[in-house]
């Protein structure tokens, strides 16, 4: 990923990198550079330092670079007056000027000064300003960049979607949102007002290359820098890689598990608690992580050309158990039909919408709930696109095949629906949904059932 230019923190200046082991006896400053909004130390931030006396207008500024835990050293310091700051691509993608800091080397040999960006909410409030919203409102940010050449993505956009529900006459009502991030001219977008705490829809796109589409989730009033890297066009096979380990709650490896890359129909297993996804275009993809006990774990990944660096999954959320009851009698109609879908999502690719979920609960219509479906893009409550952009979609009612989207919308209110699931690429839906059809053939699948 291409770095935005390092500008000198302190100019005019003769900049002066000095190894640590080549520096005089002295006084010494020493901190960690950290970064809380991504809560991670921030390895190889330029940090400067310059004295700063009463009539120079040319300080000699020293360099240092921080380590993999964020550490940096100056040795061999003279008595005085220092300010210091640093220089990070996380600055730059979240708009930030360098936080300095001045102090004073007198008496002690050594002191601690420690750098780093300031918390999630204060970084939106500074960035967003009179848009930031309220406190359960937040903010992301990030560049992005073509992976053809490695670069900022000219014309590209990014929209956010999501369901907004508030209280009206007569009841709840659900308000489908959209929001279009601006972006600049090296590539970096910014979305203000977003939803924090909860999951919400986002796609990255620009044509002549393939759509990103996936999922974020805010810290509660705060900010997230996500990336986005356009892979080209069609392409199906690469040389990158995502790799990663995935741990349970105590560190331990889970008993088994899988990584799904629906965008490719690609499944790979994790073995001892790490997994290779290797052979694919370079670029942003939308993973499934699932392992056994725990719920599936959905995220955006950068697939990289050369030394991956690997991801870190920790499995937090237990799967949801149910009590063992004792059935007298024959199950329902509908307990029937919600076993099938779950046997059937075990072995196909897609997302179900069972009863209890936020989706299903606040849609107006059957189709606002294919904002969450993985690998769809929702265009209107008529009109979906699955992956390729493909618009031809298979719709079924109770197992009955209907006409299209719009039909299925106008059959039957929202308070009728039971679940729904959705299956973006044909080829990997359950066997009784693949349709012998003569000309285009459906590309994807949407199948409503209705409660009794």
């Amino acid at each position: 990923m291409p770095q935005p230019p390092y500008w000198r923190i302190f100019a005019p200046a003769l900049l002066a990198v000095a190894p640590l082991h080549a520096q005089a006896s002295g006084h010494a400053v020493r901190g960690t550079v950290f970064d809380s909004v991504a809560h991670v130390a921030l390895d190889g931030a330029v940090v400067q330092l310059a004295r700063i006396a009463a009539g120079d207008t040319t300080p000699r500024i020293l360099t240092s670079i921080s380590d993999g835990n964020g550490r940096y050293q100056f040795a061999g310091l003279p008595k005085g007056r220092y300010a210091v700051g640093f220089q990070h691509d996380a600055l730059n993608a979240l708009g930030l000027d360098s936080p300095l800091r001045a102090f004073e080397l007198g008496l002690d040999s050594a002191i601690t000064v420690d750098l780093g960006i300031a918390s999630g909410g204060r970084v939106r409030m500074e960035r967003c300003g009179k848009n930031a919203g309220g406190p359960s409102e937040g903010m992301l940010t990030g560049f992005v960049l073509d992976a053809a050449h490695d670069a900022p993505a000219v014309g590209a956009k990014v929209e956010l979607h999501w369901i907004e529900t508030a209280l009206q006459r007569g009841g709840f009502r659900s308000t489908p949102k959209e929001l279009v991030a601006t972006i600049a001219d090296d590539g970096r977008y910014l979305a203000c007002g977003v939803p924090s705490d909860t999951p919400v829809g986002v796609v990255a796109s620009r044509d002549g290359s393939r759509d990103v589409t996936g999922q974020v989730t805010i810290p509660l009033g705060g900010t997230m820098r996500q990336d986005f890297v356009l892979p080209v066009a069609r392409a199906t096979q690469g040389t990158a890689t995502i790799t990663g380990r995935v741990l349970q709650q105590d560190s331990s490896a889970p008993a088994t598990g899988a990584v799904s890359l629906d965008a490719l129909a690609i499944d790979t297993p994790v073995r001892n608690g790490t997994f290779s996804l290797g052979g694919i275009p370079a670029g942003t993809w939308f993973i499934d992580v699932k392992a056994i006990g725990y719920e599936p774990r959905s995220l955006l990944a950068q697939a990289t050309v050369g030394p991956p660096a690997p991801l870190a999954l920790v499995m937090d959320k237990k799967a949801q158990t149910l009590e063992a009851v004792s059935v007298i009698g024959k199950a329902s109609r509908d307990t029937r039909i919600l076993n099938d879908m779950v046997d059937r999502g075990r072995s196909a690719t897609g997302t179900l919408f069972l009863p209890g979920s936020s989706w299903l609960e606040t849609a107006n219509v059957p189709t606002d709930v294919l904002r969450a479906a993985v690998g769809f893009r929702y265009i209107s409550p008529d009109t979906v696109e699955a992956r390729q952009r493909c618009r031809r979609v298979a719709v079924y009612l109770d197992g009955m095949r209907m006409i299209n989207l719009a039909q299925l919308t106008n059959a039957v209110p929202m308070k009728k629906i039971l679940a729904i699931e959705a299956y973006p690429d044909i080829t990997t839906a359950p066997f009784m949904f693949r349709t012998q059809e003569t000309g285009e053939h459906p590309c994807a699948v949407v199948a409503a059932w209705t409660k009794r």
